[in-house]
């Protein structure tokens, strides 16, 4: 299923020419993927940062902007053990200026652990900060609820870019993100968070995060869904329409309530004019149907 939404009519168009670069990593390594400089917002590019390689837990790594660019969207991958591992943060380090540089993806194994060796990988987008730019965070209460929903909302005459989550610590093993995607309309961001079928009794929160500027030429939300069924992973690409380019991606998984806690998002990649995302049944498996839907925002290049 496909669905595009658009803000408005770009100002101009032109045939946008894409140059990608990969990089080999090491553990710790740290790549740049360079795109043409886009109309809307000169110079973006990505960037991706890996964890370790082990079998521990948790896991945490920070993509960091170049000097003087600012984050606009965010990303996350989960490499290896993937029936077994919670993304539980994809959070925009805010600055004083309510700007960020960096995102920090953060997951941990599930309750019953693994001894396979995992890592985990933070995307994030870069670019010169366009006008307005700001990171609008929204935190749940803190509490036992066994699930969270929680939007953070772009001001008047603004609209996102890019999104970003994080739990409690209080979360790790225990919840996970299941959905964070850019609201309709493009007006915030939505998270929600679920626990896993271990549960837990203790208090937590979830934050969503909208990285929110004046409106930019050709906005659009692109949604594609996976078939509806109980057979996983599931994996979805949802591609920018004519010559516009991504800015941020997101994922969701959409279910009755049985499912949701038994299935992890495990990626929402952001590339130059794509965005791709995979979700799979934790060990225990689901008889229960369930979809993958994955989120691009795209902006005229």
């Amino acid at each position: 299923m496909f669905k595009a939404n658009e803000l408005g009519q770009p100002s101009r168009r032109r045939k946008a020419t894409i140059a990608a670069m990969a990089l080999a990593l090491a553990s710790g390594g740290l790549a740049v993927i360079p795109t043409e400089a886009a109309a809307a917002l000169p110079g973006l590019h990505r960037i991706f940062a890996d964890s370790v390689l082990g079998s521990g837990t948790p896991k945490a790594v920070t993509a960091n902007c170049p000097s003087a660019e600012r984050l606009v969207g965010t990303g996350a991958q989960v490499i290896g053990a993937s029936r077994q591992i919670l993304i539980r943060a994809v959070r925009p380090n805010i600055l004083a200026s309510k700007q960020a540089t960096s995102v920090t993806v953060i997951a941990d194994e599930d309750a019953t652990g693994t001894s396979l060796n995992w890592r985990v990988r933070a995307w994030a987008v870069c670019a010169a900060p366009p006008p307005g730019l700001q990171v609008r965070p929204a935190s749940s209460a803190f509490n036992s609820s066994s699930r969270k929903d929680v939007t953070a909302t772009c001001p008047a005459g603004q609209s996102v870019l890019g999104i970003g989550a994080t739990l409690s610590s209080t979360a790790g093993r225990r919840a996970s993100i299941t959905s964070l995607v850019p609201s309709l309309g493009l007006v915030g961001a939505d998270l929600t968070a679920i626990e896993n079928r271990a549960g837990t009794g203790l208090s937590w929160s979830a934050t969503a995060y909208a990285i929110c500027a004046n409106t930019l030429p050709g906005l659009v939300r692109v949604e594609v869904s996976s078939p509806t069924n109980p057979n996983g992973p599931k994996s979805v690409t949802s591609s920018c329409p004519g010559s516009r380019v991504v800015s941020g991606a997101g994922g969701a998984i959409a279910s009755g309530p049985t499912p949701r806690g038994n299935v992890f998002l495990q990626s929402f990649i952001p590339s130059s004019n794509t965005a791709f995302a995979v979700a799979d049944e934790d060990e225990g498996g689901t008889t229960a149907p369930w979809l993958l839907a994955t989120y691009a925002v795209c902006l005229t290049a």
